[in-house]
Protein backbone atom coordinates (compact mmCIF):
# COMPACT_ATOMS: atom_id res chain seq x y z
CA UNK A 1 0.00 0.00 0.00
CA UNK A 2 1.44 3.44 -1.16
CA UNK A 3 0.97 6.42 0.97
CA UNK A 4 -1.76 7.80 -1.01
CA UNK A 5 -3.82 4.82 -0.25
CA UNK A 6 -3.22 5.07 3.04
CA UNK A 7 -3.64 9.01 3.55
CA UNK A 8 -7.11 7.61 1.62
CA UNK A 9 -8.18 5.28 4.00
CA UNK A 10 -7.55 7.62 6.89
CA UNK A 11 -9.38 10.57 5.81
CA UNK A 12 -12.26 7.99 5.09
CA UNK A 13 -12.39 7.49 9.22
CA UNK A 14 -9.42 4.29 9.64
CA UNK A 15 -7.43 5.99 12.12
CA UNK A 16 -5.29 2.68 12.57
CA UNK A 17 -3.97 3.48 9.22
CA UNK A 18 -2.21 6.32 10.57
CA UNK A 19 0.04 4.05 12.74
CA UNK A 20 2.42 3.04 9.20
CA UNK A 21 3.26 7.00 8.67
CA UNK A 22 4.01 7.15 12.15
CA UNK A 23 6.77 3.82 11.51
CA UNK A 24 7.73 5.16 8.08
CA UNK A 25 8.70 8.94 9.15
CA UNK A 26 9.28 8.55 13.18
CA UNK A 27 12.79 8.50 12.47
CA UNK A 28 13.17 11.64 9.98
CA UNK A 29 11.07 13.85 12.22
CA UNK A 30 13.05 12.60 15.27
CA UNK A 31 16.33 13.72 13.47
CA UNK A 32 14.93 17.23 12.57
CA UNK A 33 14.02 17.91 15.80
CA UNK A 34 17.34 16.66 17.34
CA UNK A 35 19.17 18.86 14.62
CA UNK A 36 17.47 22.08 14.90
CA UNK A 37 16.14 22.66 18.13
CA UNK A 38 19.64 23.64 20.69
CA UNK A 39 20.35 21.56 23.71
CA UNK A 40 17.11 19.30 23.92
CA UNK A 41 16.77 16.41 25.37
CA UNK A 42 15.66 13.31 23.99
CA UNK A 43 12.86 12.78 26.26
CA UNK A 44 11.36 16.36 25.25
CA UNK A 45 12.02 15.91 21.21
CA UNK A 46 9.93 12.89 21.91
CA UNK A 47 7.39 14.94 23.09
CA UNK A 48 7.78 17.52 19.98
CA UNK A 49 7.50 14.39 17.69
CA UNK A 50 4.39 13.43 19.00
CA UNK A 51 3.54 16.74 19.00
CA UNK A 52 4.27 17.42 15.04
CA UNK A 53 2.23 14.16 14.14
CA UNK A 54 -0.62 15.32 15.63
CA UNK A 55 0.08 18.27 13.30
CA UNK A 56 0.39 15.55 10.25
CA UNK A 57 -2.77 13.75 11.33
CA UNK A 58 -5.20 16.96 11.74
CA UNK A 59 -3.08 18.61 8.25
CA UNK A 60 -3.79 15.35 5.80
CA UNK A 61 -7.16 16.71 4.70
CA UNK A 62 -4.61 19.40 3.26
CA UNK A 63 -2.00 18.00 1.69
CA UNK A 64 -2.13 18.01 -1.86
CA UNK A 65 -1.32 14.75 -3.80
CA UNK A 66 0.98 16.42 -6.57
CA UNK A 67 3.48 16.79 -3.87
CA UNK A 68 5.86 14.67 -2.37
CA UNK A 69 4.63 13.60 1.09
CA UNK A 70 8.06 13.50 2.74
CA UNK A 71 8.90 17.10 1.78
CA UNK A 72 5.62 18.13 2.99
CA UNK A 73 6.83 16.41 6.71
CA UNK A 74 9.66 17.62 6.77
CA UNK A 75 7.78 21.09 6.66
CA UNK A 76 5.50 20.96 9.07
CA UNK A 77 8.48 19.58 11.41
CA UNK A 78 10.66 22.54 10.44
CA UNK A 79 7.96 24.98 11.46
CA UNK A 80 7.19 23.09 14.50
CA UNK A 81 11.07 23.58 15.54
CA UNK A 82 10.94 27.18 14.73
CA UNK A 83 7.37 27.68 16.68
CA UNK A 84 9.39 26.12 19.32
CA UNK A 85 12.78 27.84 19.40
CA UNK A 86 10.43 30.85 18.56
CA UNK A 87 8.65 30.81 22.04
CA UNK A 88 11.15 28.35 24.20
CA UNK A 89 14.87 29.68 23.64
CA UNK A 90 14.85 32.52 21.52
CA UNK A 91 18.50 33.55 22.11
CA UNK A 92 20.20 30.38 22.11
CA UNK A 93 22.18 29.37 19.07
CA UNK A 94 20.63 26.55 16.25
CA UNK A 95 22.64 23.64 16.56
CA UNK A 96 22.98 21.65 13.30
CA UNK A 97 24.34 18.13 13.75
CA UNK A 98 25.77 16.17 11.05
CA UNK A 99 26.65 19.88 9.69
CA UNK A 100 29.90 18.51 7.40
CA UNK A 101 28.57 17.56 4.43
CA UNK A 102 25.56 19.72 4.19
CA UNK A 103 26.88 22.21 5.71
CA UNK A 104 29.84 22.82 3.07
CA UNK A 105 27.51 22.67 0.75
CA UNK A 106 25.76 26.47 2.49
CA UNK A 107 29.46 27.38 2.86
CA UNK A 108 30.47 27.28 -1.00
CA UNK A 109 27.22 29.10 -1.58
CA UNK A 110 27.74 31.70 0.82
CA UNK A 111 31.52 32.42 0.32
CA UNK A 112 31.53 31.59 -3.04
CA UNK A 113 27.92 32.93 -4.61
CA UNK A 114 29.94 35.12 -7.40
CA UNK A 115 33.28 32.60 -8.32
CA UNK A 116 34.30 29.18 -8.37
CA UNK A 117 37.71 29.73 -6.72
CA UNK A 118 38.09 27.72 -3.00
CA UNK A 119 40.92 29.28 -1.56
CA UNK A 120 40.90 27.35 1.94
CA UNK A 121 42.05 24.37 3.28
CA UNK A 122 41.13 21.85 5.40
CA UNK A 123 41.72 23.25 8.61
CA UNK A 124 39.75 26.25 7.52
CA UNK A 125 37.02 24.46 6.29
CA UNK A 126 36.31 22.85 9.34
CA UNK A 127 36.75 26.23 11.50
CA UNK A 128 33.95 27.72 8.63
CA UNK A 129 31.78 24.74 9.77
CA UNK A 130 32.38 25.47 13.20
CA UNK A 131 31.28 29.32 12.57
CA UNK A 132 28.51 28.76 10.57
CA UNK A 133 27.01 26.78 13.55
CA UNK A 134 27.34 29.80 16.03
CA UNK A 135 26.41 32.13 13.15
CA UNK A 136 23.25 30.69 12.48
CA UNK A 137 21.87 32.88 15.24
CA UNK A 138 22.26 36.32 13.59
CA UNK A 139 19.61 34.85 11.29
CA UNK A 140 15.56 35.69 12.08
CA UNK A 141 13.59 32.41 12.18
CA UNK A 142 12.16 32.37 8.60
CA UNK A 143 15.92 33.04 7.76
CA UNK A 144 16.60 30.07 9.05
CA UNK A 145 14.02 28.26 8.00
CA UNK A 146 14.41 28.72 4.51
CA UNK A 147 18.10 28.16 4.42
CA UNK A 148 18.11 25.05 6.34
CA UNK A 149 14.98 23.73 3.92
CA UNK A 150 17.09 24.95 0.95
CA UNK A 151 20.74 22.91 2.29
CA UNK A 152 19.73 20.93 4.92
CA UNK A 153 16.72 19.09 4.01
CA UNK A 154 17.14 19.60 0.27
CA UNK A 155 14.11 21.07 -0.66
CA UNK A 156 13.26 22.77 -3.87
CA UNK A 157 12.27 27.08 -3.91
CA UNK A 158 8.92 25.44 -5.67
CA UNK A 159 8.03 22.85 -2.63
CA UNK A 160 8.68 25.18 0.29
CA UNK A 161 6.31 27.41 -1.76
CA UNK A 162 3.75 25.08 -1.89
CA UNK A 163 3.97 23.67 1.73
CA UNK A 164 4.09 27.10 3.20
CA UNK A 165 1.98 29.49 1.37
CA UNK A 166 5.51 31.85 0.99
CA UNK A 167 6.30 32.98 -2.98
CA UNK A 168 8.89 31.96 -4.58
CA UNK A 169 10.24 35.37 -4.86
CA UNK A 170 10.07 36.10 -0.96
CA UNK A 171 11.96 32.58 -0.51
CA UNK A 172 14.52 33.37 -3.13
CA UNK A 173 14.92 36.99 -1.38
CA UNK A 174 15.23 35.79 2.58
CA UNK A 175 18.12 33.22 1.23
CA UNK A 176 19.63 36.01 -0.55
CA UNK A 177 19.10 38.05 2.77
CA UNK A 178 20.07 35.32 4.69
CA UNK A 179 23.13 34.23 3.14
CA UNK A 180 24.81 38.21 2.86
CA UNK A 181 24.44 37.87 6.52
CA UNK A 182 26.49 34.62 6.37
CA UNK A 183 28.54 35.77 4.62
CA UNK A 184 29.36 38.83 6.04
CA UNK A 185 30.32 37.11 9.33
CA UNK A 186 32.54 33.97 7.41
CA UNK A 187 34.39 36.24 5.57
CA UNK A 188 35.62 38.52 8.17
CA UNK A 189 36.27 35.70 10.74
CA UNK A 190 38.38 33.59 7.41
CA UNK A 191 40.13 36.76 7.00
CA UNK A 192 41.08 36.75 10.99
CA UNK A 193 41.98 33.51 10.65
CA UNK A 194 44.41 33.64 8.08
CA UNK A 195 45.87 36.78 9.73
CA UNK A 196 46.86 35.05 12.92
CA UNK A 197 48.12 32.16 11.17
CA UNK A 198 50.82 34.52 9.48
CA UNK A 199 51.35 36.02 12.74
CA UNK A 200 52.27 32.93 14.29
Amino acid sequence: MNIKEIISEILKGNVNYFKFIIQEYKSLIFRIVLNNIPEISKDSAKDIVEEIFIKIYKSLPKFSAKGKFENWIKIISLRSCYDYIRTEIKNKTVSIENLDQKGQKLIDKVIYEKSEDKFYDETERLELLEILRSSMISLSNTEKFILISLYFEDLSVKEIAEYTGFSESKIKTTAFRARSKLREVLSTLLININSLKIMV
